[in-house]
């Protein structure tokens, strides 16, 4: 009888360790997916502000008309585009 509570005891044990440790993978998999949102949402906005300047005629794409310049100058800041 005994052994049989201890059979019993260890699988329940197992049981729960084994619950623990999926619902830890599948918590970890959902931080992922939306990491990788954000990083898709961050290379499609652009990397340049409203105060971009474009000079001269070149290779470089100007972000506010898209036509080919040399320079493209814009004030340093931290703070995020909206």
């Amino acid at each position: 009888m005994k052994n049989m509570k201890k059979k019993a005891l260890f699988i329940g044990l197992v049981l729960v360790a084994m619950a623990a440790v999926c619902f830890q993978l599948n918590s970890k998999k959902g931080n992922l997916e939306g990491l990788m949102l954000e990083n898709i949402d961050a290379l499609a906005s652009g990397e340049w502000g409203p105060n971009a300047m474009c000079i001269g005629t070149g290779s470089v794409d100007c972000p506010k008309n898209h036509a080919k310049v040399e320079y493209v100058i814009e004030d340093y800041h931290l703070e995020a585009f909206n």
